[in-house]
C-alpha cells in the first residue's frame, strides 16, 4: 500500500524561517504519523536560486522560443553551460546543507522511519511560497535512499472534487488535445499514447489559432484538456505557445476553463517545459474544482 507524505511549509527566508509540518497518510486516508519541524531563515538560498533560474539558465536561451528573451549574453554559449553547471552545483550544496539543519533532521529521521524503501511513497509540497517551489527538492537525500519516492508541489488549501468531476468507472472519456508549437521537441509518445486509450474518444487540434480553443472549450463538454509544446512562466503567470506565430497567456483561457469546468472538466494535464507560472496562474483564477497536472520544468 502506498504512503502518502504531505510536507506543509509556513514562513518566510528573511526572518521567520519555514516551519514544517510533516502527516503521513495511509493510501485510505488514515493519519499514521504528524510531526513539526523548523527549517531557519536562509536569505543567501533564496538569492542563489534567483541567481540561478534568472541568469544562468535563462542566459542558454532556447531556440525554440518564438520570442527572443530580454537577456545579455556574455561569453560562449560553451562558457555559459559551464557557468550554470557550476551554479546548479552550488544551489545543490546549498539546499542539501538547509535540509540537514538540526531542526529539521528529526523530522527527516522520523519519516525514514515510518517508510519502507521499496514501498511507494507520494511526496507532496504544500506551500503558498513562489520561490520555494522553485527549489530542486527532488535532490533532497530522502529521494536517494527511497527510489520509489515520487515529488509534487501543491498549493496550499485543496477543494473538494464536485460530483460531475469524478471519474466513473466504465464511461467514456471525452479528452480535448492541443498540440502546440512543436519545434524543437518531439510529441509522437504524447500522440502515441492518446491514441491507444481505451473508453475514450479523443479531439486533436494540431497548431491551432485561439479561436480554435476558445470554439472547443466554450462548444463541448470535456474530461480531460492535455496540451502538449512548449510553455513559459512570466513572473507568476504562464503563456502557452500553440502554434509558431501564436502565444496565449494562460488568463485568456479563464472564462473558457471555467466553463469546461462547470461542465465537468476533471483534469488538465500540460506536458510542457517552465510550467510552474501555469500552475500559479490557475491556482490564483480559482476555475472551480479542476485538478491540475503539470509536466516539466521551471526555466
Amino acid at each position: 500500500m502506498a504512503r502518502i507524505a504531505i510536507l506543509e511549509f509556513n514562513g518566510d527566508w528573511d526572518i521567520l524561517g519555514f516551519k514544517v509540518i510533516l502527516e503521513v497518510r495511509e493510501e485510505t486516508g488514515r493519519l499514521v504519523l504528524e510531526k513539526q519541524g523548523y527549517l531557519p531563515p536562509n536569505p543567501k538560498l533564496f538569492q542563489h536560486l534567483q541567481l540561478h533560474w534568472n541568469d544562468k539558465y535563462r542566459s542558454l536561451g532556447s531556440p525554440a522560443r518564438i520570442k527572443p528573451q530580454s537577456i545579455i549574453r556574455q561569453g560562449s554559449i560553451h562558457q555559459r553551460i559551464k557557468a550554470c553547471k557550476t551554479s546548479a552545483d552550488e544551489l545543490r550544496s546549498h539546499l542539501k546543507t538547509w535540509l540537514n539543519s538540526d531542526t529539521f533532521r528529526p523530522l527527516d529521521q522520523r519519516l525514514r522511519e515510518e517508510c519502507q524503501r521499496n514501498e511507494e511513497i507520494r511526496v507532496l509540497i504544500r506551500t503558498s511560497d513562489l520561490t520555494l517551489k522553485k527549489l530542486p527538492l527532488h535532490l533532497w537525500d530522502f529521494f536517494e535512499s527511497y527510489s520509489n519516492a515520487e515529488l509534487a508541489i501543491s498549493p496550499l488549501e485543496l477543494e473538494p472534487l464536485a460530483g460531475n468531476q469524478i471519474f466513473r468507472p466504465g464511461s467514456r472519456l471525452k479528452i480535448l488535445a492541443i498540440l502546440g508549437h512543436q519545434d524543437g521537441i518531439n510529441i509522437e509518445a504524447d500522440l502515441k499514447l492518446l491514441q491507444s486509450l481505451p473508453q475514450t474518444e479523443v479531439t486533436f487540434l494540431a497548431e491551432p489559432k485561439k479561436h480554435e480553443i476558445n470554439d472547443q472549450l466554450w462548444g463541448q463538454a470535456w474530461d480531460i484538456i492535455f496540451f502538449a509544446g512548449h510553455s513559459e512562466t512570466e513572473g507568476e503567470t504562464g503563456r502557452i505557445y500553440i502554434n509558431p506565430q501564436d502565444s496565449i497567456p494562460i488568463e485568456e483561457l479563464w472564462y473558457g476553463l471555467k466553463k469546461a469546468v462547470q461542465r465537468g472538466l476533471k483534469l488538465a494535464i500540460f506536458n510542457s517545459c517552465d510550467g510552474l507560472g501555469l500552475a500559479e496562474k490557475l491556482d490564483d483564477l480559482k476555475p472551480g474544482f479542476l485538478i491540475k497536472l503539470l509536466i516539466g520544468t521551471e526555466r
